[in-house]
């Protein structure tokens, strides 16, 4: 399997879901399942991974994404903002997320 390269992320970052997807929770906090609409992959994430994409929303900025997330994991570990990169470079490389300079708007 070919090695993920991490995104380059930064505060301002605005991430966003890709209009081609769809997403469904699992029962009892176990996760979820993301549809590519355009090729039929499904993606499993685990709870956290479920965590990460329900913050994203229509879009947030990487900055207030990994601080929410921070704030709702019970013991957080160092290497969070790390984790959260890796997961939505990921996201990233089977196109259900784009990133966008976020630039100075407020």
């Amino acid at each position: 399997m070919d090695e993920i390269k991490p995104v380059r992320l930064d505060a301002s970052t605005v991430i966003r879901p890709t209009t081609t997807l769809a997403y469904q929770e699992l029962a009892d906090g176990a996760g979820g399942v993301l549809l590519h609409l355009e090729t039929g992959q499904y993606h499993g994430v685990n709870s956290v991974g479920a965590l990460v994409w329900s913050l994203v929303g229509d879009g947030t900025r990487f900055g207030d994404l990994v601080d929410a997330v921070r704030a709702q994991v019970e013991d957080p570990p160092p290497d969070l903002t790390e984790d959260v990169v890796e997961f939505l470079s990921d996201l990233r490389s089977r196109n259900l997320i784009t990133l966008e300079d976020g630039g100075v708007d407020g």
